[in-house]
């Protein structure tokens, strides 16, 4: 079967357009998208359901960008219109660990200091358990350490204080109809 000159003309426009991308062109999840950039496919439902704790999926396939979309205000509204049967508007969301981490305010940890508290004998648990308890920052009532290894220490200190900050968190949120989510993104 032959292939008409019109569609290898076709080939040739979407060979070129690709060889010009940006090596940086994927999306970063600290980078909210404008929701003019957001397409809803109805067969990506599955990956922004709050109730699915884990999305497994190839480089370039779209975890970045949703859960950049998830973790901004403007898109999530987006989104939510789309996906009327995630309650995608009842969900406040943070990125626990991501690519650009320590680049950004936000509560995830860089390389650097993973592998920091990580030599200093940290668990991995341990350390997404502080993770959460910084993200979740504005609903622990009492004051925290302003640092991740100062949040260890302060886990450490009094274990199930900790614990019992993480229940009444997620508690409050229960009660305001809410869902946290903190993501992983590797």
């Amino acid at each position: 079967m032959r292939k008409s000159k019109a569609a290898s003309v076709d080939y040739e426009i979407l060979r070129e357009a690709l060889a010009h991308l940006q090596p940086g062109a994927a999306h970063q999840a600290n980078a909210p998208p404008s929701p003019e950039e957001i397409f809803a496919p109805q067969s990506h439902a599955n990956a922004l359901d709050p109730q699915r704790v884990l999305v497994i999926g190839n480089r370039g396939v779209g975890k970045s960008f949703w859960s950049s979309v998830l973790t901004h205000e403007d898109a999530r509204a987006r989104a939510a219109a789309a996906y009327p049967r995630l309650r995608l508007s009842h969900i406040r969301a943070k990125l626990g660990f991501h690519e650009a981490a320590g680049k950004d305010d936000g509560p995830a940890p860089s390389p650097a200091i993973l592998s920091q508290l990580q030599s200093q004998g940290h668990e991995p648990e341990t350390i997404w358990r502080g993770v959460l308890i910084n993200a979740l920052r504005d609903e622990i009532a009492e004051p925290l350490p302003l640092t991740l290894s100062g949040v260890l220490q302060w886990m450490g200190e009094d274990i199930e204080r900790s614990e019992f900050a993480l229940r009444r968190a997620d508690s409050d949120f229960q009660g305001r109809g809410e869902i946290f989510c903190s993501f992983l993104m590797l």
